[in-house]
């Protein structure tokens, strides 16, 4: 996927702290690009009007508090053109939406999830499509590579079409590139999945699927699985990263979305955006 390639430029090196520094950057550059978006594609004069009358019918009410007829007018005055600012700012929203959706894909393949730890156990789950039978889910197998051990034997549900494994890391070195590996008995060649004990991939996700419209946008840290093959998706657990912010531990996407807002407001002024 290009937007891959592209946001791979922006990644530093791939440790806890230059992924935090990706997000930071991330954010300030999404901060300048949706201020343009929003400054090109809504009536900054209407914006600064309702949002001055606004302003203006909220100091009225404690000087008429008294006078209950010119009270409830301000409210309502205040909720008229409180709604006419919103409507002004719903149709930048939308423009603005699309690219923050490939946006926070990016963050979540990057900096979503923390790799499996040493000694970790985790879930391996093969999922077949419809039309596959009992004879190919009993074909399925998994091999893993040096490092991480299967715990149990497959389980297989045939009502699901998925075949279930229980594994562990036992040598989680950043120099080991680890993966999955399912074969299925009368098909080649063998499906992969890579699979993350250490901060040394730029990308990877729990889940590897086949190629669809929605799964090239949301699902595309690893590539895709091959489309004439039974397997649908490979998945594994890993837990959400979390990410430092004050006095919290915050996930990336959140983080993401702080620190747009924080730079958001403090460059509205640079570049005369009426928010």
């Amino acid at each position: 996927m290009v937007l891959n390639k592209i946001f791979d430029l922006l990644s530093l090196t791939q440790t806890s702290v230059g992924r935090y520094v990706f997000i930071v950057l991330l954010s300030l550059l999404s901060a300048v690009i949706f201020l343009l978006i929003f400054k090109k594609t809504s009536n900054q004069k209407k914006i600064k009007y309702h949002k001055n009358k606004i302003f203006g019918y909220v100091l009225q009410i404690p000087l008429y508090k008294d006078r209950f007829g010119v009270l409830f007018s301000s409210i309502g005055q205040i909720l008229k053109h409180n709604a006419l600012y919103v409507l002004h700012t719903l149709a930048s929203l939308i423009f603005i939406i699309i690219p923050l959706i490939f946006i926070m894909v990016q963050i979540n393949n990057r900096c979503g999830y923390a790799p499996l730890a040493q000694g970790q156990d985790f879930l391996i789950q093969v999922t077949l499509n419809d039309t596959a039978d009992q004879a190919t889910l009993e074909g399925v197998s998994c091999e893993l590579s040096p490092g991480i051990v299967l715990e149990t034997p497959a389980l297989r549900v045939e009502d699901e079409k998925q075949v279930f494994w229980r594994a562990r890391v036992v040598d989680g070195s950043p120099e080991n590139t680890s993966s999955i590996r399912i074969q299925l008995e009368g098909h080649s060649p063998v499906i992969e999945k890579y699979l993350a004990t250490a901060y040394n991939q730029q990308r990877f996700s729990p889940e590897k699927k086949q190629p669809s419209f929605w799964n090239r946008i949301f699902y595309n840290a690893e590539g895709y699985l091959p489309a004439d093959t039974p397997v649908t998706e490979i998945s594994t657990e890993y837990a959400r990263a979390g990410y430092p912010f004050l006095f919290w531990q915050v996930d990336a996407i959140i983080l993401f979305f702080i620190l747009t807002l924080i730079f958001g407001f403090a460059l509205k002024g640079v570049f005369r955006v009426n928010l």
